[in-house]
């Protein structure tokens, strides 16, 4: 586990779940018949405020004013929404590749002579949807039928839940260990590229969670007969609406992509005289024990990437207003990598804030998938023991406003320049909708550490 693996973890862990704090409020205030003449009307008003909605739906003006309010806020989000439940961004539509109007046989390579692995095997079906590339990554969406897309679903689903008992692996080994999904695109002459899947949150799988959500409780135990009917009803809901999942290849510029070891050919090699670069898809379950066990093995097809569309992405520049600022004060900071290995740091450590300065190195630019490779130079004090430093870089955050009215949060990714100073790479895609990216006009950013802002010090940018 690298650094930004344990402080994703960590962050994970430490977010507070508001369906637990509505569970615990509600068990600290004494049970009240129900409010029946408030609730009806209520309920009225919400039945009335659906009907309304869908009525809007039928509307095409008023269809793309719904879409926008839940417009996707990455590349990932966008091409892991149906194209009809999207606000259309012409500029990247012109750069996707719809995969499934060539979409080839699926061949089955394996699959495991075992309950319910038979059952996929027999009935597996998935359709390759979308691929777009935006100079730093591949995607690809993968629609997977029915019971096919059940190992998708519950690798990806069961760790956000509050607690990974709350749908038992259906499809475990003996020992417990659960099934991992992979997915490798092949070039022509084999050499791979590994990607990174997760499921594409959908409406009907969000509900679907939450319904957990509000009848699970991490502090008890249940008996086996509850968890069967739990994962009996995961089954029915994976049967009747299988699983999306978005593939993620980071690339970052194709000239310079190497692949190991080294054949001395770069992955622009491979992209073909109109810009496009051919995959084989394969996607595989294993079991891992000390040997990957594979459980099923399949061949999805054949896709193409737009290799050389983001070279015409228009962009804007970025002006520096408030360039530099500096931060005072002591604070006391804690090391979240303590509680994963002591040896790596201490528990918590003070320091003088006085002399640390923030700058900016690079504006960075904006395009129509967010505002990137802006740097931010960290200058500590002198007199900082490299403890004191380090545990300063990794609790470093900034929150992030975009015009006025929306706020992010971003840290990590600070690299350490070896003179006791720090540069931040922040790239802003994740977080802001695509509908939102063209109309930026200005970028705040006010450092955070450890829980305590510094409002009265921000840095400036403009868009032009």
């Amino acid at each position: 586990m690298n650094e930004q693996e344990a402080y994703q973890t960590v962050v994970k862990n430490q977010i507070i779940n508001d369906d637990d704090v509505k569970r615990y409020a509600k068990a600290a205030v004494p049970e009240r018949k129900p409010a029946l003449r408030v609730l009806k009307p209520v309920t009225i008003a919400l039945a009335a405020l659906l009907l309304v909605f869908g009525a809007a739906m039928t509307i095409p003006a008023a269809r793309a004013e719904v879409l926008g309010w839940f417009a996707p806020s990455s590349a990932r989000d966008y091409i892991g929404t149906d194209p009809k439940d999207r606000e259309p961004v012409p500029e990247i539509d012109g750069m996707v590749v719809d995969a499934s109007q060539n979409q080839t046989e699926i061949k089955l390579n394996y699959v495991a002579d075992e309950p319910y692995w038979r059952e996929i095997g027999e009935n597996f079906s998935a359709t390759l949807g979308e691929t777009f590339f935006d100079g730093r990554d591949i995607y690809l969406r993968i629609d997977f039928e029915g019971l096919s897309g059940y190992p998708v679903f519950e690798n990806a689903w069961c760790p956000s839940l509050p607690a990974d008992a709350l749908l038992p692996a259906l499809l475990a080994a003996e020992d417990g260990t659960e099934p991992e999904s992979h997915l490798v695109l092949t070039l022509p002459d084999g050499k791979e590229l590994p990607a990174w899947m997760a499921a594409a949150e959908r409406p009907v799988d969000g509900a679907f969670i939450r319904s957990f959500r509000e009848r699970f409780d991490p502090h008890r135990s249940y008996d086996e007969e509850t968890a069967a009917a739990w994962r009996e009803e995961s089954l029915a809901h994976c049967r009747a609406n299988g699983a999306r999942a978005v593939a993620d290849v980071h690339i970052d510029r194709p000239d310079e992509y190497r692949f190991y070891p080294d054949n001395g050919r770069t992955l622009g090699d491979y992209i073909d005289e109109n810009g496009y670069l051919t995959l084989y898809v394969r996607y595989w379950v294993s079991v891992d024990r000390a040997e990957p066990e594979t459980k099923l093995d399949v061949d999805l097809g054949t896709v193409k990437v737009n290799m050389t569309g983001y070279r015409d992405m228009k962009t804007r520049s970025v002006a520096v207003e408030n360039g530099t600022i500096e931060l005072f004060g002591d604070a006391e900071i804690s090391d979240w990598l303590f509680d994963l290995d002591p040896s790596r740091g201490v528990r918590s450590c003070s320091v003088d804030l006085n002399g640390v300065k923030l700058q900016v190195a690079t504006p960075g630019t904006v395009d129509i998938l967010g505002v990137h490779d802006l740097q931010i130079l960290v200058t500590t004090p002198d007199g900082w023991s490299e403890e004191q430093k380090r545990v300063f870089a990794r609790n470093l955050l900034f929150d992030v406003k975009i015009d006025d009215d929306l706020t992010i949060t971003y840290g990590g990714g600070l690299t350490d320049n070896g003179d006791g100073s720090y540069t931040m790479c922040i790239d802003l895609g994740d977080g802001i909708p695509l509908n939102r990216i063209a109309t930026i006009e200005t970028v705040t950013l006010t450092p955070v550490l450890h829980l305590t802002s510094f409002p009265e010090s921000a840095i400036v940018l403009k868009v032009n």
